[in-house]
C-alpha cells in the first residue's frame, strides 16, 4: 500500500468548504493514518487568493504543485467549476498527475465527457467522481432493503432537494444552471438504486433577486422512465425558505422515506419504513462525504488500485445533458428580465428561448474555450479567430494576418485554394505541421457538406467520404467542430426537400457523433439556412448532440431576414460564430466593417455573451473576395479597408475592428469580460 499526498485544485465552496475541512478531520483519525504521507496539503486556486488556507500550502501553479509533490502518489481533488474541468484534467494529466479525483458533475455534456475520456484512455487516469449521496450509508440501507425483497419490487422514486443558494449563484459563474448544482446527486442515486433510464420530460427556472435574474437558477423538475420500469421524479429548489434532501421510495408492499444530511453541520440522516400501516424511523449518524473519501483513499493507495466504473457517471451525465436539452426547448418558466450592470435592461421573452452551450456560462454545446490570465488563473473566454483564405489564398498570407492582429485561433476552410478534406496528403501534413510548430489552433473546419454546391438532389456519398476524410483529419488538428449547410432545393416539394435533409443530417450526425465531433449548422443555405422555426426542427428531428448551430451576424442581408431576430430564438443552440457586418439589400449587399453596417453585430455579441456563450468568434470579412467563390470581388462599404492593398490588409482591418467594437460598444455592459491577447476573458476569481 502506497502512502499518499494530496493536491486540491479549486478553493471555492467545494474545495475549501467542504473537501479541505473533511480531509483534514479524516487524516487525523488514527485508524486512517496510514493512509496519508506526513506532508501537508498541497492547494491551487486559479485566480484565488495568494494565501494558503489553514492547514494546507499554497503553491502559485499547477506546475509548482508538481514540483512540491509525487504526482505519481498524489491524489487531486478537481474542485474547479466543470465548465473549465477538461483544460484542468489536460494540464494535469501532462504534469503526470494519474490519481483523481472530480467535483460533481464529471461534464456538463456529451462533448466534455467524450474529451475526458480521451484523456483517462490517453494518460491512463484513475478517475473517481465525487458521489457522497451514492456513498451514503442511508443509500446502502435503501439498497439492502431493494435486495432483500422483503417489501417486493420497486415502483416509484422521488427526490426533493431545496436549499437558499441565492448569493453563490449570483456570484458563481461556474453551474450554468440548477440542473448541476444538486442533481447530480439525485440522479446517481436513481440510476444506482432502478438502472439506467430516459428523460420523459424536464423543466427549470430563473432566480429572481430584486430587479437581477440568474438564467436557469430556479427551480428544477426532472422526469425519469428506468428500463426497469421504475418511473423516478426529481425536483430542485435553489430559492427555497429551507433545507431539505428527501428520497421517497414506493414499493408493492410499503414506503422508505429518507433524509440525506443536509450540510456538514449535522451528519444525522434518518430513515422510516411504513408497512401494513405501520411506521418505524431510525436515526443514524451518516457523515456520506468523509466516508466516501476514506474509501476513495484506499483505493488510491492500493497498488493495482482502479477508478470508478465510468459507466455510472456517463449516465448521469448523458440524462443530465438531454434533460437540458428538454429545458431549453421548453423555455423557462415565465418572462425574464435581464440585469445589465445591476439595472433592469428590458424584458425578453423566455418562451422564445429554445435553448444549448447556452447552458450558463459554457454552455453544454458549445466548446468552451479556457484562456491562462494573470496568476495562472483559468476562466471562461471568448477567442477570436478568422476564416484563414479571406486574407490570402496560401497558408503563410493567413498566418501572417493573424500575426499582425495577435491572434492565435484560425477557422480553416481552403489553403491554395483547396479545401481541406481535399488536400492530398502531403499537402495536409504539412498544413498541420505548419499550424503546430506555430502554436495555432484550429476553431473550425468549412467544410463543402451541403453547400451551394451540392444540392439535395446531389450525391450524398461525397458529404459521407468527406466527412470521413474529416473525422481522421480533425484530431490531427485539435478541433471538433466542421460546418455545414442543409442542401439547396433542386425541384423538389417543401415537405420532401425538408424530409431529405433531415434524413441526410441524422446520418451525418451519427456518423459525427461516432467520431467525437460536432457539425455546425449555419445560417446560410439550404433548408434550415433561414428559419429559426426550421433550425429547431432540424435540430429536434435529428435529436444528436453532434448537430449544433453556427450563427454568422451578416448573413441576413444577403437571404432577406434579421439576423438578430433570428438569434433571439436559436441563441441556447449556437455552438461557432461567424463576424461580418454588411448593407443594401439582398440583390445588392454591401459588406463592411463590423459595426459600418446594417446587421447590429454588436447587438448579436451582446445577445450571445448574456446568454452564457463561450466559444469563438471569427471574421470573415468579404471585403476584398470571397474566396469560396471563385474569387468574386466585392463592391466597397462604408468603413471598409482599402482594397487596393489586397486581402491581407482587409482582413486585418476587419479584425481590428472587431477588437474595436467589442472594447467600445459590448464590454461596457459585461463588467464581468475584459479584453484580453486574442480575444476575451471573464474574472471569476473568488
Amino acid at each position: 500500500m502506497v502512502m499518499v499526498q494530496t493536491l486540491i485544485v479549486g478553493l471555492g465552496r467545494s474545495g475549501s468548504g467542504l473537501h479541505l475541512p473533511v480531509l483534514l478531520r479524516a487524516r487525523a483519525i488514527e485508524a486512517s493514518r496510514h493512509l496519508f504521507a506526513d506532508r501537508p496539503v498541497v492547494t491551487f486556486d486559479p485566480g484565488g487568493p495568494d494565501a494558503a488556507p489553514p492547514g494546507a500550502v499554497r503553491a502559485g501553479s499547477l506546475a509548482q504543485a508538481a514540483d512540491m509533490t509525487d504526482p505519481g502518489s498524489t491524489v487531486v481533488h478537481v474542485c474547479t467549476p466543470p465548465t473549465v474541468r477538461v483544460e484542468v484534467l489536460t494540464q494535469l494529466a501532462r504534469l503526470g498527475f494519474r490519481k483523481i479525483l472530480v467535483e460533481k458533475p464529471l461534464a456538463v455534456d456529451e462533448h466534455d465527457l467524450t474529451d475526458i475520456a480521451r484523456l483517462r484512455r490517453r494518460w491512463g487516469l484513475t478517475m473517481v467522481v465525487v458521489a457522497p449521496w451514492r456513498a451514503s450509508l442511508l443509500t446502502r440501507r435503501l439498497q439492502e432493503v431493494l435486495d432483500s425483497g422483503a417489501m417486493g419490487s420497486l415502483r416509484t422514486i422521488s427526490v426533493v432537494q431545496r436549499k437558499p443558494r441565492f448569493t453563490r449563484s449570483l456570484a458563481d459563474t461556474g453551474h450554468p444552471s440548477v440542473v448541476d448544482v444538486e442533481m447530480p446527486h439525485a440522479v446517481g442515486v436513481a440510476l444506482a438504486l432502478a438502472g439506467s433510464a430516459r428523460v420523459r420530460d424536464a423543466a427549470w427556472s430563473d432566480m429572481r433577486v430584486d430587479d437581477v435574474v440568474v438564467p436557469r437558477m430556479g427551480t428544477a423538475s426532472l422526469c425519469l422512465d428506468h428500463d426497469t420500469g421504475v418511473r423516478t421524479d426529481l425536483f430542485s429548489d435553489l430559492t427555497s425558505l429551507t433545507r431539505e434532501r428527501r428520497i421517497t421510495l414506493k414499493l408493492d408492499q410499503g414506503t422508505l422515506i429518507g433524509h440525506y444530511a443536509i450540510s456538514e453541520d449535522d451528519d444525522t440522516a434518518q430513515l422510516s419504513a411504513t408497512v401494513g400501516g405501520r411506521r418505524r424511523r431510525a436515526v443514524f449518524r451518516d457523515n456520506a462525504l468523509t466516508t466516501f473519501l476514506l474509501q476513495t483513499y484506499e483505493r488510491f493507495a492500493a497498488p493495482e488500485s482502479g477508478g470508478d466504473d465510468p459507466r455510472l457517471d456517463a449516465e448521469v451525465v448523458r440524462v443530465l445533458a438531454e434533460a437540458k436539452r428538454r429545458c431549453r426547448r421548453r423555455g423557462c418558466a415565465a418572462p425574464r428580465r435581464l440585469a445589465v450592470g445591476g439595472q433592469a435592461a428590458g424584458d425578453v421573452d423566455a418562451g422564445t428561448r429554445h435553448g444549448a452551450n447556452g447552458w450558463g456560462s459554457a454552455t453544454a454545446v458549445r466548446s468552451a474555450p479556457v484562456v491562462r490570465a494573470d496568476r495562472g488563473a483559468l476562466a471562461p473566454a471568448v477567442l477570436f479567430a478568422g476564416i484563414g483564405d479571406e486574407a490570402g489564398v496560401g497558408l503563410q498570407d493567413q498566418l501572417g494576418s493573424l500575426a499582425r492582429l495577435g491572434w492565435t485561433s484560425i477557422e480553416l476552410r481552403t489553403v491554395n485554394g483547396t479545401a481541406v478534406a481535399d488536400l492530398d496528403n502531403e499537402a495536409f501534413a504539412r498544413l498541420a505541421d505548419t499550424l503546430h510548430s506555430q502554436g495555432l489552433a484550429v476553431a473550425c473546419v468549412a467544410s463543402q457538406i451541403g453547400n451551394w454546391a451540392r444540392p439535395i438532389s446531389g450525391d450524398f456519398d461525397k458529404d459521407l467520404d468527406e466527412l470521413g476524410v474529416l473525422a481522421r483529419r480533425c484530431v490531427a488538428l485539435g478541433t471538433r467542430y466542421i460546418r455545414v449547410m442543409s442542401y439547396p432545393n433542386h425541384g423538389l416539394t417543401e415537405q420532401e426537400w425538408g424530409r431529405r435533409v433531415v434524413e441526410r443530417m441524422r446520418r451525418l450526425a451519427g456518423q459525427a457523433e461516432q467520431a467525437g465531433l460536432v457539425l455546425v449548422h449555419e445560417n446560410c443555405t439550404g433548408w434550415a439556412g433561414t428559419a429559426a422555426e426550421r433550425m429547431l426542427d432540424l435540430l429536434d428531428r435529428v435529436d444528436s448532440p453532434a448537430l449544433r448551430l453556427l450563427f454568422d451576424t451578416g448573413n441576413g442581408i444577403a437571404y432577406s431576414y434579421e439576423a438578430y431576430d433570428l438569434l433571439t430564438q436559436i441563441v441556447d443552440y449556437v455552438a461557432h460564430v461567424h463576424v461580418k457586418d454588411a448593407e443594401g439589400s439582398t440583390a445588392h449587399p454591401t459588406y463592411t466593417l463590423p459595426g459600418a453596417g446594417q446587421a447590429r453585430v454588436a447587438d448579436c455579441l451582446r445577445l450571445l455573451l448574456d446568454s452564457g456563450y463561450t466559444g469563438t468568434w471569427s471574421i470573415e470579412p468579404h471585403l476584398a473576395m470571397q474566396p469560396h467563390l471563385a474569387g468574386r470581388r466585392l463592391r466597397r462599404g462604408n468603413g471598409e479597408a482599402n482594397i487596393g492593398q489586397g486581402n491581407h490588409d482587409s482582413f486585418v482591418a476587419c479584425g481590428q475592428a472587431l477588437e474595436r467594437l467589442v472594447r467600445e460598444q459590448v464590454l461596457p455592459t459585461f463588467p464581468g469580460w475584459a479584453m484580453c491577447q486574442g480575444g476575451m476573458i471573464k474574472w471569476t476569481g473568488r
